[in-house]
């Protein structure tokens, strides 16, 4: 959900004022709290938007579900994690090491940083936690809420059956046991068990669970003492077909979807403070207020803000970070955007605008882009244009020597940089050209799997045709623990706790993925039907290279491409003829689909120049 949210802001333009402010503090927005999120996000279709926002804060690492040796540690690396992801995303500043003393580099206090930490500690509370389970508020439409309520009234009939012939058996049971005792002790043992068990006096506790425990019949114990009477396995199996028919009822519920939410507990406000040496379990000093990094000359934050139903802090905050006076923010996300369009941000180190950051080749205009976003309605697609019609982008990237003899590492850009494919657009581009890709946009993620060789697998590399796993790889189920083998070798971002910036590498695993990877000689495979199909009868090799080139390229290939293919498939046709046979499948279609699989191959493929 939180995905798609993201994919629907960037198509429709969401300026990024308001995107940052509603993955910051959407809850607050929509004026929920932990209590009434579910509700809200069920009546209404705007507060649900605003709350799916805040999975932002969500993203970070939490091992606090998964019974981890430390529960507290856990849940002090979670707000951790995310205030790490909050400052290098938007504010280009590396803060971890402030956690536990003053930062060594930039002028960033330690107490700063717990300032900072009070901004989110109403939502990740670590004395009243929530577990990452019950951080998500159910979807359910009206008629949906319905037929789930009817059949749960029914469900709920069956139930009070259940309880009601239970109740009567042991009510039973017990006036057979008490016939035991002596007559004299019957009145006593009666008072006893009537008695709650946390109301029992010492001596009540010692004559029901000592003397006689056999007359401490209750629901939960009463299938001990069924054996023990005649009609007892029968009484048993009716309990049985009750259960079983309360369960095969509400099996009939509709399934309801999930919002991954970020709110907070009204009630329980946690006072932050800070930790010696980042030592959680030895806190300092007074209650620190909510803030931001003093030499930032952030405003002050109210603590409380009398007019929600929140603290309000994470919605100051996200106000003034778009406020157009925070100094950084709009610089950050300029860097970030020019980056993705020429491989490298003015400032090289997006993560770090500080002291160990990388100065920005081009200050003034780093200056002017984050003016103009900000002065345009903070418009990306504005943004985007801008970019795409300079001539700075419409460079070739042919290297010039003068341009070697003064800037060999192309700061300047003289020359439009080369830039390999990221890893997801790789196999979305082999998806696309084989005429595999599904192009359905948004709904549920697809699933990852272990394949047949031990490595995760887009479904585990089990795909038929127009199959939900053939979608764009945004449409990826994306875990830590679960890395797609195939996005690994090509640089898939590494989220620790958040990619900062990509690597790109060309290493020999690539080409390995591409010769022998099973998702890569299928789509080669289909590649080739679909040029066969296109190009009719014809096996002129000409003609099939010429088909695959220009539905790989959109263009035609020059001459000296055109006789390297051609000359490439009669090669194959003569080295395949035998493994032709083998298979029991024309030389011809064997040599095609190589063909296919070597323009996967090329850098003309691979390469953005």
């Amino acid at each position: 959900r939180y995905r798609d949210y993201v994919i629907r802001a960037f198509n429709d333009d969401k300026p990024w004022d308001r995107f940052i402010v509603e993955q910051l503090a959407g809850d607050e927005l929509a004026g929920a709290t932990h209590a009434n999120a579910q509700g809200l996000a069920n009546a209404k279709a705007d507060a649900c938007e605003l709350l799916t926002a805040t999975g932002f804060l969500r993203l970070a690492p939490d091992g606090s579900g998964s019974s981890p040796d430390d529960p507290i540690h856990a849940r002090n690396a979670v707000i951790t994690e995310t205030i790490k992801i909050v400052s290098s995303s938007l504010l280009g500043l590396t803060t971890g090491c402030a956690e536990c003393h003053d930062h060594r580099f930039d002028p960033i206090p330690q107490e700063d940083f717990y300032k900072m930490r009070a901004i989110f500690a109403p939502v990740f509370d670590t004395e009243n936690w929530r577990m990452p389970n019950t951080r998500r508020a159910a979807l359910l439409s009206a008629d949906d809420q319905k037929k789930a309520d009817e059949i749960e009234a029914k469900a709920r009939e069956i139930d009070k059956q259940y309880i009601d012939e239970m109740m009567r058996v042991v009510g039973v049971i017990f006036e057979r046991e008490l016939e035991k005792i002596p007559a004299d002790q019957r009145s006593f043992a009666r008072e006893t068990y009537n008695t709650p068990a946390d109301k029992r006096t010492p001596e009540q506790k010692s004559f029901i669970e000592e003397k006689y425990p056999a007359i401490n019949v209750q629901r939960g114990t009463l299938h001990l003492f069924l054996a023990k009477y005649d009609d007892g396995d029968a009484l048993k199996k009716k309990y049985e077909e009750l259960l079983a028919q309360t369960t095969e009822i509400r099996k009939g519920k509709p399934a309801p979807d999930y919002i991954r939410v970020a709110t907070e507990d009204t009630k329980n406000v946690p006072k932050t403070q800070l930790f010696h040496r980042g030592d959680f379990t030895s806190p300092e000093g007074p209650a620190l207020p909510p803030g931001e990094f003093e030499v930032l000359e952030a405003p002050d934050f109210a603590e409380n803000d009398a007019q929600l139903p929140t603290t309000g802090r994470r919605l100051a905050y996200a106000k003034y970070l778009t406020s157009g006076r925070h100094p950084l923010v709009a610089r950050v996300l300029v860097n970030r955007f020019w980056m993705q369009h020429f491989g490298r941000g003015i400032v090289a180190t997006p993560g770090e605008f500080g002291a160990r950051g990388a100065a920005p080749s081009h200050p003034e205009l780093l200056d002017w882009l984050a003016s103009d976003f900000m002065e345009h309605g903070w418009s990306l697609k504005r943004l985007h244009r801008e970019v795409l019609t300079s001539r700075t982008w419409k460079q070739s990237s042919a290297r010039r020597p003068e341009g070697e003899a003064i800037d060999r590492d192309n700061t300047l850009l003289w020359r439009m940089p080369v830039r390999r494919l990221e890893a997801e657009i790789v196999r979305d581009a082999m998806l696309a050209v084989s005429g595999n890709l599904n192009d359905r946009l948004l709904g549920s993620p697809v699933l990852v799997a272990v394949n047949d060789g031990g490595l995760f697998a887009v479904g585990g590399g089990k795909i038929s045709d127009g199959a939900p796993e053939l979608r764009r790889s945004v449409y990826v189920q994306q875990r830590r623990t679960q890395p797609v083998a195939m996005l690994q070798a090509f640089d898939a971002p590494q989220m620790e706790p958040n990619c900062e910036r990509r690597l790109s590498s060309t290493v020999a695993t690539q080409a390995l993925e591409l010769m022998n990877g099973d998702f890569a000689l299928a789509q080669a495979k289909d590649f080739a039907k679909r040029i066969k199909s296109a190009c009719g009868s014809t096996s002129d090799p000409a003609a099939l290279a010429m088909a695959a080139w220009e539905t790989a390229f959109g263009s035609a290939p020059s001459p000296t491409d055109s006789a390297a293919l051609v000359n490439y498939l009669n090669t194959q046709r003569e080295a395949l003829a035998d493994s032709a046979k083998e298979a029991k499948i024309p030389a011809d279609d064997l040599a095609l689909a190589s063909l296919c699989q070597v323009i996967f191959e090329t850098n003309h493929f691979l390469y953005v120049d």
